[in-house]
């Protein structure tokens, strides 16, 4: 996608896909409302024949399809358009919690009903990283100094500035002073519980809508369900690989509104 093409609503194209024409309809509508090209098919086939002789900017889609399914669609959309990012829609969160927040390809999902204000700060957010205009910035918390060195150097390597910390305290006084584009939290603090933290910042004004990651090394069912409850963006899994750490960043910094 061009830096032109990124920079308003109105030349950004996205195709909904949805067998259910109410609910395709109901997406579209809300797509459009921001401003947004929109198009739609009712079945996976038919969107990546309507993709081969129109790419879109994003495909939006529903998991559960007959013949195939939101996760088989995304698989051939990555595969055939690299460059088109990709958001599922799902009404069965417990079952697709942990791949939703552990797929790298995603740009990110909704939960059914569909609400304007989250579709819309993920639809701003594919717009972010194309007219920022500046080094995007990341706090990262953990109490581990190699585990920060070795997350410090993956995010640099992206172009993102770290601020790092192991202790809390500093790093919520820190974000009061002046705030970041995406804050990376350890699960299991010393001292402290990550989901205390990323609590506290969903329930600020200022950071609500702050990308989210959670760092842990065993995404349980508990770790998952809570992390969706509290809309947090993915998981960073411990050992972790540095380009993969990169890309969830990345795909997390999309979810952020443009300013």
């Amino acid at each position: 996608m061009s830096e032109s093409k990124l920079q308003t609503p109105g030349a950004f194209h996205v195709h909904a896909v949805d067998d259910e024409p109410e609910v395709r309809e109901a997406i579209a509508k809300l797509v459009r409302v921001g401003g947004y090209e929109v198009s739609s098919s009712s079945s996976g086939e038919e969107a990546l024949g309507s993709l081969e002789n129109r790419k879109a900017d994003l495909v939006v889609t529903d998991l559960m399809m007959p013949d195939m399914t939101g996760w088989q669609l995304l698989r051939q959309v990555k595969q055939r358009f690299p460059d088109i990012e990709v958001i599922v829609v799902t009404g069965y969160v417990p079952e697709n919690a942990h791949e939703m927040l552990t797929n790298g390809d995603m740009a990110g999902y909704l939960v059914k009903p569909v609400n304007l204000e989250e579709l819309q700060i993920l639809l701003k957010g594919l717009l972010f990283l194309g007219n920022l205009g500046r080094q995007a910035e990341a706090l990262i918390i953990d109490d581990k100094a190699d585990a920060l060195e070795a997350m410090k150097v993956a995010f640099e390597r992206r172009g993102i500035f770290c601020d790092c910390y192991t202790d809390p305290g500093e790093a919520m006084e820190r974000l009061k002073r002046s705030p970041v584009d995406i804050a990376v939290i350890d699960y299991r603090l010393r001292h402290a519980d990550g989901f205390d933290i990323a609590q506290r910042l969903r329930s600020d004004p200022e950071t609500r809508y702050m990308p989210l990651l959670i760092i842990t090394s065993s995404p349980t069912t508990e770790v998952v369900q809570r992390a969706v409850e509290m809309r947090i963006d993915g998981f960073v899994a411990k050992p972790f690989d540095p380009k993969v750490l990169g890309d969830r960043v990345i795909q997390a910094l999309r979810t952020l509104l443009s300013t």
